[in-house]
């Protein structure tokens, strides 16, 4: 998970807000298709296109429109009118750009569900089934705390899991956290949004996969300047590429690479 670095107001959505302080999201976006629109494209673009939680690439050229969706990071409905809190529903740093959770491949063979859900859709299920609270500011990471870094994570060659770098972690301090440390918090941030289920991990190993094809074809050629030309499509991608995967591939496994990148 990144750091989401969110524009200030104003913008579409916070005019919107300050006249119509107790509506919802629902009725901004059925009233007003274009502004909310807007919107929408200006958080995927301030995202780079990348889902806010598992990090797959959700670029224009490379999935459907409705695969990208906005996500509110304290559930909308959790809100009520009256509630001192900012509305939830048209909050502007409540609503982040998401994936749809592998709800395409809902009960395939390979990937049954819920078990393979993620991101907003493994926590919708978490709340509907499971009685957990709409409000998850301090159960689970923001991407738009001031101290979230890469650097907390680190994905397993292994496993494909991503795992919490807890002596990095620990060195900062989180505006909420509900527990004890900040490692634990983005423990329960990864299990809570089901980021290591078969479906991510394997994914994550398939990059792997095709880096290793990438770093053999090279030795076999030398060709140095195919590779390159490879090298910054794998990490660009015409597929889903999950940015956490990518850079512990590049920083941990293969000074070759990062060189040739940075030539």
């Amino acid at each position: 998970m990144r750091k989401i670095n969110k524009s200030q107001a104003p913008n579409e959505l916070t005019i919107y807000a300050i006249s119509n302080p107790d509506d919802t999201w629902d009725n901004f976006r059925g009233n007003n298709s274009r502004d909310a629109k807007k919107i929408k494209n200006k958080i995927f673009s301030e995202q780079n296109y990348i889902c806010a939680y598992c990090e797959i690439d959700l670029c224009e050229d490379n999935v459907f429109e409705h695969h990208r969706r906005v996500e509110h990071f304290n559930s909308k409905s959790g809100w009520v009118v009256g509630d001192a809190r900012p509305n939830w529903h048209l909050d502007w740093n409540n609503v982040i750009g998401v994936c749809i959770g592998g709800t395409d491949r809902n009960n395939t063979e390979q990937f049954v569900m819920p078990d393979n859900k993620s991101c907003d859709s493994y926590k919708e299920h978490l709340e509907t089934n499971h009685g957990e609270g709409k409000r998850w500011l301090g159960k689970i990471v923001s991407p738009l705390e001031n101290n979230l870094s890469s650097d907390m994570f680190n994905f397993s060659l292994a496993t494909g899991m991503l795992e919490v770098n807890v002596g990095t972690t620990n060195l900062k301090t989180f505006t909420h956290n509900n527990f004890a440390t900040s490692s634990e918090l983005l423990e329960s941030t990864i299990e809570k949004l089901n980021l290591n289920c078969d479906r991510l991990n394997l994914a994550r190993l398939e990059i792997h996969i095709s880096f290793e094809k990438l770093i053999a074809s090279f030795k076999k050629t030398k060709d140095i300047k195919k590779f390159k030309f490879m090298l910054r499509k794998w990490a660009g991608g015409d597929g889903p590429i999950y940015f956490q995967t990518t850079r512990d591939i590049l920083v941990r496994e293969n000074r070759i690479a990062k060189k040739a990148l940075e030539d």
